[in-house]
Formats: C-alpha cells, structure tokens, sequence
C-alpha cells in the first residue's frame, strides 16, 4: 500500500474532533488510573497519620499534678508539653516516663514506656524501664520485657541481674543462674553477680561452692558489707565457725541487704526527681557512711531549704533512731505526718516510732492510714499483720499479709508471717505453701528454711 493511500485511511478511521470530544493523548489515558490509584494511597496515609497522631495524643497520660511539689509540677508540665508537641518523638515519651517513674506515678510511666518503644523499637532503654516498673506485680509480663532488652544490649549487666532476680523469684532456678553467669560475663569487676550465683549455691545446699564464689566476690570488693556478711553466714553454715560481732549476727540472722548492682540506667530516674538537690545528696551518703552527725545535719540543713519536701524529714527521723534519740525521731515523724497528711510513708514511718515508744494503737492507725491512702503499700500491710498478730487477731493477720504479698508477690517475710499465721491455724498444708514461697524468695536464708522443715514435719506426723 502506497503510504498516500496510508494517509487516507488513516483519515477515515480517525474522525475530527469535536468540542464535546476533547484530544486525550493515548499515553496520557493509559496513566489516569495509575494517578488515582497513587492519589487514593496519598489521601490513605495523611488520613492513617492523622488517626495515628490524634490517638498518641488522646492517650498521653496526664496524673493529677496539683498536690504535687512545685518544681515537680512545672517539671513534668514541661515534659508533657513536649510529648503533645512532638507525639511521635520516641524521645519526648519516653523523658516523660522517666519523670513519671521518678515521683512514683507508675502506671502513667509504663503507658509512655511502652508509647515510646512502638515509637523506636531499637532502644533498649524503654522495655528495661517499663520491666522495672512491673517487677513486683506482674514478674512474668516484666521477663518479657527484660528479654525485649536483652536483645537490644546484651552486655549491660544490671539487666541481667534484674533479669536474674526475676526468675527467681518464679523458682526458675537454672535460668536465674545463667542470667546471674551472663552478668559476671558483662561486668566482671562488680561482685553482685557472684553474690547471687552464690546463693543460687545455698538454694542448692552447696555452701562449698557458695563459700568459693564468695571468696572470688570478696577479691573484687574487700570492703563490701554484703560480700562479708554472705560470706559469713557461708561459712557457718559450711560448719566453720568465725567469730561475729553484734552486727553481723543480727544482719545474717535479718537476711538485710545493703548494696545493688551500680545502673546507670535507673539511676538517670533518681537524678530525674526534680525535688532532690546537692544536700540531699551529700546527707544520704553521710548516713550511708555512718557519719550519723553530718547526716543528721545535712537534713535539718536541707528542710530549711526545701521546707516543701517530706523526705528529708523521714531520713532525719531514721537517723535519730539509729544514733539512738527516739524521741527526737517520734517528734520529727509527728511533725511530718502534721505537714504531709496525704504522705503514706509518713504516717508508715511514724507508726514505727509510735511502736517503739510502747503506743501500739496509734502505731496501728497510722498504718491503716498508709495502707488507706497508698492500698499497694505491701510494707504497711505487713506491718499491720504484725500489729494484728500482737493483738491476737489471727484472722485480721492473715488478711494483712494476704494483701502484703498482694502488693508486692516477693516479699519473703509476708510469705514467711502467712506461713507462720496459718500454721497457728492449723492449716498446714498452706502453711507449708507460704513457707516454701518464702524459702524460695530468699535463697540462701536459713531463717525460712528452718521454720518449713518444722512446719514439713509437723504436717507428715499429722497425717491421717
């Protein structure tokens, strides 16, 4: 074909367009769709990001800040306008938690924890924290948390350790060790790892080898009253008999602890309690010391100051008790518990010193009021069991430290005083239950353990 008879056909078969006929190049038909589909996906994601972004800020934890200290009040102000500002800042959530965590609001922390690691799932720093936060009362959701961040920082040792202590506390025994071997493995230079592998030793009855990982512990810190005072219970109880000063017998006999592995991690929470200041610090280490008198000092010091602030006041009084003025310490809590009436610790505190000065009454109702105004106070609800235990209410005992244990499930001593209030009961079986709780929970502690084997005992010979 001729390319003019081409043309010709090709003007047959394409008719002039109209006005009602608009030219759409061919090319140009063939991309509508894709340019509708492309502005659809466009219009979908503003509006997902907007959802996203209106629910982050619908969500954002606000507690009741006006009973608050002052500056602690603008503080977390401050951070919670940092967070509506920037509600997909992993950062601005996750500041916030910390000064939440700080000043105890926290059930608010753990919802910006957990915001904040949605937000940026490679730092580690969000699952560790919120694990802390649920420690005590959820240990199996705080496992799941403390793995989440193991993955992320394997060689920070802290996190092992706490890792560790939780397993324990769930009696899964094997696993604590290794996470106890783990956190040598990240920090040998620190003896708290080998102070918890020697008690996983005494769980084990194998004091030979807790005594030698003691003495590996008391190499690397000499002078740490913890590795001394394991080590001498160790020994006891490997047959050697060492000779002990007043205070040792009675901190082995009390199990007490004294020190933690250092966590730079957890301590940035403390340095976030806006209400402590230099004094504060220096007070606390003068009592940490022993240096009773530059304590006592460097508190009433920091009350002028910080007129504002309860706790100064409760470590003057605590100071008081220790070098011996119990009635300076009852006047000290008096007067707090006037200043602060909504401060749980207070009226806990003054509760003791009204014990110690033969008040037990009113000992009792200022733990009530604790436990009134804080209901997750596991201390106090164990502390009113002895009050009720005192006055012979079995009963009232055996609640209280239901809701001790309650409120904090690895408070050995609860579990030890249920044991102890159910066997008076003569419900043994429970007894027994409670007593092995305890035993488990305070691993090398011969105190539990003595009294399960006796309650064991009395069971068997009870039996039909």
């Amino acid at each position: 074909m001729s390319n003019e008879k081409f043309e010709k056909e090709k003007q047959i078969d394409s008719p002039e367009p109209t006005s009602s006929s608009p030219v759409v190049p061919k090319k140009t038909g063939r991309l509508l769709p894709l340019l509708c589909l492309l502005f659809a996906v466009g219009v979908l994601t503003a509006i997902w990001w907007i959802s996203q972004n209106l629910s982050s800020m619908a969500n954002v934890p606000k507690p009741d800040f006006t009973t608050a200290n002052s500056n602690v009040a603008l503080a977390t102000a401050q951070l919670l306008k940092a967070v509506e500002d920037k509600p997909n800042s992993a950062d601005a959530w996750g500041e916030y938690g910390e000064i939440l965590m700080a000043h105890e609001w926290n059930s608010e922390a753990l919802i910006c924890f957990d915001q904040a690691a949605k937000l940026n799932p490679k730092e580690m720093r969000w699952p560790y924290l919120a694990a802390i936060l649920l420690d005590r009362q959820e240990p199996i959701l705080a496992l799941a948390k403390y793995d989440i961040a193991k993955e992320l920082a394997s060689g920070y040792a802290p996190l092992w350790m706490r890792r560790g202590n939780t397993l324990l506390g769930l009696n899964r025994t094997d696993e604590a060790e290794s996470s106890f071997k783990k956190a040598f493995e990240a920090d040998k230079n620190q003896p708290f790892p080998l102070i918890a592998l020697a008690r996983i030793a005494g769980i084990r009855e194998d004091w030979k080898n807790a005594t030698e990982l003691l003495e590996q512990a008391k190499n690397i810190a000499p002078k740490n009253r913890e590795v001394l005072v394991e080590l001498t219970r160790s020994r006891m109880l490997l047959g050697v008999n060492p000779m002990l000063g007043q205070a040792e017998q009675s901190a082995i006999l009390s199990g007490q602890r004294y020190e933690t592995i250092p966590d730079e991690i957890y301590s940035a929470i403390n340095e976030r309690e806006v209400a402590a200041r230099f004094a504060a610090m220096q007070a606390d280490s003068a009592a940490a010391k022993g240096d009773l008198q530059a304590a006592a000092e460097g508190y009433v010091e920091l009350i002028k100051q910080r007129p504002e602030m309860v706790r100064p006041r409760l470590n003057l009084a605590s100071v008081f008790l220790q070098s011996g003025q119990a009635p300076l310490a009852l006047t000290t809590l008096k007067e707090a518990v006037q200043l602060f009436p909504e401060d749980a610790r207070a009226h806990y505190a003054y509760s003791y010193a009204l014990e110690g000065s033969q008040q037990l009454e009113a000992a009792r109702r200022e733990r009530e009021e604790a436990v009134r105004l804080k209901p997750d106070f596991a201390e106090a609800h164990f502390a009113l069991a002895i009050s009720a235990e005192r006055d012979g209410d079995i009963d009232q005992a055996i609640q209280s430290y239901r809701l001790a244990i309650q409120s904090d499930a690895r408070l050995a001593r609860a579990h030890l005083g249920l044991g102890l209030a159910l066997q008076k009961q003569g419900k043994l079986e429970q007894a027994v239950a409670a007593m092995d709780a305890a035993v488990r929970l305070s691993p090398g502690d011969p105190v539990p353990k003595g009294y399960l084997d006796k309650a064991k005992a009395l069971l068997e010979k009870n039996r039909p």
